[in-house]
C-alpha cells in the first residue's frame, strides 16, 4: 500500500510539490521504502534521504538521491526492493536480510566516487577499492570468505595498470601478471591468460553488488 503526503514549498515565488512517498509490504504491513518525491515539470524526482526495508522490518538500504528515479513496479521483488541507480548521490549503505552490512560507499549522481567496501555475509571483508567518476583507481583488493586475500590489482582510469595477483584459499599465490592500460603484457606466475585463476574471475574493479541489497553498479 502506497501512501503520500503533499507538502508545498515556495521558492522564488514558485510552488514545488513535494510528497513523502512510502509503501508497505502487503503481507507484514511494515514499511518497504520511504522518501521524498519532488514534482517538477511533470516529472517525479526522488530527493534527499531514502530508506528501504525487508518484509520483516530489517533495514535493506539507506542513502540520498538528487533528482533520482523513484522505485517503480519493476523494482518490487518478492523479498526485497531494487534501489534505482539514477540519482544516487552521497553516502549509501546496504544490509543483508540478517542485518549484516554488505556494502558501503558514495555516489556522485549515480557514479561511484571514493572508497567502496563490500562484506561477505559472515561479516568479513569481500572487496575494497576507490573510484573516481565510476572508474577504478589505485589498489583494489578482494578476500575469500575466510578472510584470506584472493586478489590484488592496481588501476588507472578504470583499467588495470601494473601488477595483478591472485591467491588461493590457503593464501598461496596462484597467478600473477603485468598489465598496461587493461591489456595483459606478461605472465609472471601461472600458465598464462587462460589459467583458471584468471579466466574464472571478474576484474577487481567490478564487484558484484548484492542483488538483495540493490541493483548492480552498471
Amino acid at each position: 500500500m502506497r501512501r503520500s503526503l503533499l507538502l508545498p514549498f515556495f521558492l522564488a515565488a514558485c510552488a514545488t510539490g513535494v510528497e513523502v512517498c512510502e509503501e508497505s509490504w502487503p503481507d507484514t504491513g511494515k514499511l518497504r521504502y520511504r522518501g521524498l518525491v519532488e514534482h517538477e515539470g511533470g516529472a517525479a524526482l526522488a530527493q534527499r534521504e531514502w530508506a528501504f526495508w525487508y518484509p520483516d522490518g530489517t533495514l535493506q538500504a539507506r542513502g540520498r538521491f538528487q533528482a533520482g528515479t523513484p522505485p517503480g513496479p519493476a523494482d518490487l521483488a518478492a523479498d526485497s526492493t531494487r534501489v534505482p541507480m539514477q540519482g544516487r548521490h552521497g553516502a549509501w549503505n546496504f544490509w543483508s536480510h540478517q542485518g549484516q552490512i554488505l556494502a558501503e560507499g558514495a555516489y556522485d549522481y549515480g557514479r561511484r566516487e571514493g572508497l567502496w567496501t563490500f562484506w561477505h555475509e559472515n561479516g568479513l571483508r569481500a572487496y575494497q577499492g576507490r573510484y573516481h567518476a565510476d572508474r577504478a583507481i589505485g589498489a583494489h583488493v578482494r578476500w575469500h570468505d575466510s578472510g584470506v586475500r584472493s586478489e590484488l590489482a592496481h588501476y588507472h582510469d578504470g583499467r588495470i595498470t601494473g601488477r595483478r595477483e591472485m591467491w588461493d584459499t590457503a593464501g598461496s599465490l596462484v597467478w600473477a601478471g603485468q598489465y598496461r592500460s587493461g591489456e595483459l603484457t606478461a605472465v609472471l606466475t601461472g600458465k598464462g591468460a587462460s589459467d583458471h585463476a584468471l579466466a574464472q574471475t571478474t576484474p577487481a574493479h567490478a564487484p558484484p553488488e548484492p542483488l538483495t541489497a540493490s541493483s548492480r553498479p552498471d
